[in-house]
């Protein structure tokens, strides 16, 4: 059973993520490996633009996150509006595993969802949720991707209208975060490269 000072990390991490326009990333310095971890704009859907990012440097890890927006017409069919997108660099992979099930759930208890399996290549650990969110009186669908992929938690959420949305749209973008941290050279923290 996890500690209850785990949790508590974990509760204060994922705040931490809902509040890190707060920081602006032009203060960050040059070491802050989870920005690289992020899509580009170019490797994005069409006609998604940035509105945000940001990166927090805590003790033992760094998070990054980014938002997107939609700026085209809406089409019908499926179509997210928003993206958010976030990678943290955690130094100790034991303590990434513990991180990765404490922000489960505290999801899972804040939006009232279950996370499930998946079964893809995403990482050594990937679950996904769906849930209802209200936002001055109008419903939005958010679906979640999030995995664990050695010592980088990641995360990307689609958000439209209910019912618009297919979970390949938030698969597609995680698996983007997943390919570059595979693909990005390690700036400090662990090395899977190195021995045990």
């Amino acid at each position: 059973m996890r500690s209850q000072s785990r949790h508590s990390f974990g509760i204060a991490a994922l705040l931490l993520a809902v509040a890190l326009q707060l920081l602006p990333l032009s203060q960050v310095g040059a070491e802050s490996a989870p920005a690289e971890y992020l899509p580009a704009p170019s490797e994005l859907p069409v006609l998604f633009r940035g509105s945000w990012s940001r990166v927090e440097h805590l003790e033992d890890e760094t998070i990054a996150v980014a938002r997107y927006v939609h700026q085209g017409p809406r089409s019908p069919g499926r179509r997210p509006g928003t993206l958010v997108m976030l990678a943290a660099v955690v130094k100790d992979p034991a303590r990434t595993e513990t991180l990765y099930y404490d922000w489960i759930a505290t999801w899972e208890t804040q939006h009232g969802t279950t996370f499930a399996p998946l079964d893809s290549a995403l990482g050594d650990a990937a679950v996904t949720a769906r849930w209802i969110e209200t936002q001055d009186e109008v419903a939005f669908e958010r679906i979640r991707v999030f995995f664990r992929c050695s010592d980088v938690l990641g995360y990307a959420d689609v958000v439209g209208v209910p019912g618009t949305l297919d979970l390949d749209d938030a698969l597609d973008v995680a698996s983007l975060i997943g390919d570059r941290i595979l693909s990005t050279p390690r700036v400090g923290g662990w090395d899977p490269d190195e021995g045990d």
